[in-house]
């Protein structure tokens, strides 16, 4: 990806720089870490092929982390607790709730944690800030991968429902 269209992608999307320092690139350039082949700025321009905000409708809901020899696929679901916490806060790769998880399992996995440990606190909201679906391509014979980074926002229309529990159903848990 060229770096000037990038740096151009970064200043509309401003409210995305957790979820974008966290995406590209290996982990050990986050956060200002340094790589002995690549810096930030040519892991964008030679591993980077593609970064995109789509519309959250197209995200297929029954999706699911994959991997091949030759590409992974890999979903993450951004949140953060209304008032309480800044956007982007928190993240959860649906692989976490074991593998096979769909997106949507893992967003109803994320309202019931959400249920048992925030619900009960007044005004603490459960806030989806976006999706990421995260595809790495590896060639055979190259040392490193290429990866596509797409960002799914989701609306408020598209909020989750909270789920409010009694005190009673945490003592007595089915």
């Amino acid at each position: 990806m060229n770096w000037q269209n990038f740096q151009r992608f970064t200043a509309l999307h401003l409210k995305l720089g957790p979820c974008l320092s966290w995406h590209i690139g290996p982990p050990c350039l986050r956060n200002g870490g340094s790589h002995p082949d690549f810096t930030f700025q040519s892991w964008v321009e030679q591993r980077l092929e593609y970064l995109a905000v789509r519309p959250f409708h197209a995200l297929d809901q029954e999706a699911c982390d994959s991997d091949s020899d030759s590409r992974s696929v890999t979903y993450v679901i951004w949140h953060h607790i209304g008032n309480e916490e800044q956007p982007f806060s928190r993240l959860r790769y649906i692989s976490s709730d074991g593998g096979g998880t769909t997106i949507a399992q893992a967003i109803a996995n994320l309202v019931d944690w959400h249920s048992r440990y925030w619900a009960l606190q007044e005004n603490r909201p459960l806030v989806l800030d976006a999706i990421v679906r995260q595809t790495t391509r590896r060639r055979r014979g190259e040392r490193y991968y290429r990866e596509s980074v797409e960002i799914f926002l989701v609306p408020d229309v598209a909020q989750p429902t909270p789920l409010i529990k009694s005190t009673e159903e945490f003592a007595n848990p089915a």
